[in-house]
């Protein structure tokens, strides 16, 4: 490294350790109450976005309530040994090693850049070939998008949990690009329940999904959480029918 990147990174391992001190500060005494386990009642799936900061968008400072898995694109999928893809182990382990009722809760962002990403490819794509011949398996998708292999991994996870028909459903539809990649942030964030539900046993678990609104598109405050799934279900009348009573939840959908 040169001097100047040296410089950096002390600077920057500086602001590590003070914030680590802060922390030491703040969550030591509450370590020694954990030390022996955990047994959070959630398991939370964001996107590893930096805007999207996880604990602080539902006010949980709490050490051992929330167990997070964090991946571009808020995807609950993985690739097994044998190339199948699954539900991530990270997801499963809360819900398969609790007696007690858990929440796996997946969360999606407006302009999500996974989803950006796998927009623009899918238009790369469309300009060359029907999508209706798309073969994933076979598709280089660097071809398209020059991005690197691990990153197209998490974008062919995306597509494959239903995306890609999402895109061609929408393709066209919004007032613009940003309107139609945000209805499919929605749409990735119901293509991951379907995943849960379909491919997992878990016992009493929910299953909810949500989107983080950076930027003000449903109609709220930027950083709003909103209310868009639960158990698979969509259709906003529903939701609240099953709900019953509630006054501080925020429900509501783009599409």
């Amino acid at each position: 490294m040169s001097d100047t990147q040296d410089e950096q990174t002390t600077d920057f391992l500086e602001q590590i350790f003070v914030g680590n001190q802060k922390h030491v500060e703040d969550y030591a005494e509450e370590l020694e109450k954990h030390k022996d386990g955990q047994d959070p009642v959630t398991t939370t799936i964001t996107c590893c976005d930096s805007r999207v900061m996880e604990r602080n968008l539902v006010g949980n400072q709490k050490l051992g309530e929330d167990f997070t898995h964090e991946v571009i694109g808020n995807h609950a999928a993985t690739y097994s040994s044998e190339g199948e893809m699954v539900v991530t182990g990270s997801i499963d382990y809360i819900p398969e090693h609790t007696d007690t009722y858990t929440a796996v809760l997946v969360i999606g962002h407006t302009g999500c850049g996974a989803v950006t990403a796998t927009y623009d490819t899918l238009t790369q794509i469309e300009e060359n070939e029907e999508l209706e011949d798309l073969n994933l398996e076979e598709i280089n998708l660097h071809d398209y998008n020059g991005e690197t292999e691990g990153i197209n991994t998490e974008l062919k996870l995306i597509m494959q949990t239903g995306l890609v028909e999402d895109y061609k459903q929408i393709r066209g539809t919004g007032s613009d690009k940003q309107e139609e990649i945000d209805l499919l942030v929605e749409k990735n964030v119901d293509n991951q329940i379907d995943m849960l539900l379909e491919e997992t046993d878990y016992e009493d678990t929910a299953v909810v999904g949500m989107v983080y609104d950076m930027t003000g598109n449903y109609g709220g405050e930027p950083g709003q959480l909103y209310l868009t799934n639960v158990q698979g279900a969509t259709d906003v009348e529903e939701i609240e029918n099953n709900l019953g009573e509630y006054h501080n939840i925020n429900l509501d959908r783009l599409n």
